[in-house]
């Protein structure tokens, strides 16, 4: 079965930057899974796979304007650890939604220092041009059950569990 709309997609990857420097991995011990045409997957990788069957293999270079964008300063912030107060275990890598002007937006703790956190609202591949090595283990048709559910288990090639 071939790679289309619709289909329920089973995937192993690599990403890597453009120098070599391993930045996710996703391999048969825990598969990345999604349903083709849903937007759940990079628009690149999706055209790329469109058409493949199981036991392909597919290499993408990705600019990274057309993978994550490119880096904004903007989003990046610095504020009071105090802010923080109630919250548990905070530490750099720890992720937060944060209502900026009326938008809410995923942001990461880059830095805390002694009384502030600096908060990053980019992708952590903002900026970055990444290279896709991709198998692809299974293609079928997706059930009624499944659909939404198994539209991206995982967060888009960031190597992060979509719900955390």
């Amino acid at each position: 079965m071939q790679i289309s709309n619709s289909k329920f997609v089973t995937l192993e990857y690599n990403i890597h930057d453009r120098e070599g420097a391993a930045l996710d991995k996703v391999d048969a011990t825990r598969p990345f899974s999604y349903i083709h045409g849903t937007g759940a997957v990079l628009p690149v990788v999706e055209e790329a796979l469109e058409g493949k069957s199981p036991g392909d293999q597919v290499s993408i270079l990705i600019p990274s304007r057309n993978a994550y964008g490119e880096r904004d300063d903007s989003l990046i912030v610095t504020t009071s650890l105090k802010r923080f107060e109630g919250f548990e275990n905070i530490r750099v890598g720890s992720r937060f939604k944060v209502r900026v002007n009326d938008v809410e937006r995923a942001m990461r703790v880059t830095r805390i220092d002694r009384d502030k956190v600096t908060l990053d609202g980019n992708h952590p591949f903002a900026g970055v041009d990444l290279k896709f090595a991709i198998s692809v283990v299974d293609v079928r048709d997706a059930t009624r059950e499944y659909p939404e559910k198994n539209s991206g288990d995982r967060d888009k090639s960031n190597g992060e569990d979509a719900d955390d």
